[in-house]
């Protein structure tokens, strides 16, 4: 929504308007990668505690391919 809203202020040629909507995009951009980093260590985290499950005989390693299924 901020993009169009951005869009329309250039087309228009309202500078100040483009610079708040500039800002809110960057923050939002900001945010998203913020929220996907913390996903990525999570997934890190989770594959590792998989590993140590398996190590110890608690989850065989099919169930890992069970769950990769389900995707």
């Amino acid at each position: 929504m901020i993009q169009v809203r951005y869009d329309r202020a250039f087309s228009a040629g309202h500078r100040t308007f483009r610079y708040s909507h500039r800002l809110k995009l960057a923050t939002y951009e900001g945010m998203r990668n913020v929220y996907y980093e913390y996903a990525c260590q999570r997934a890190d985290q989770l594959e590792l505690m998989q590993d140590v499950l398996i190590e110890r005989g608690l989850i065989s390693e099919s169930s890992e391919s069970d769950t990769d299924i389900d995707q």
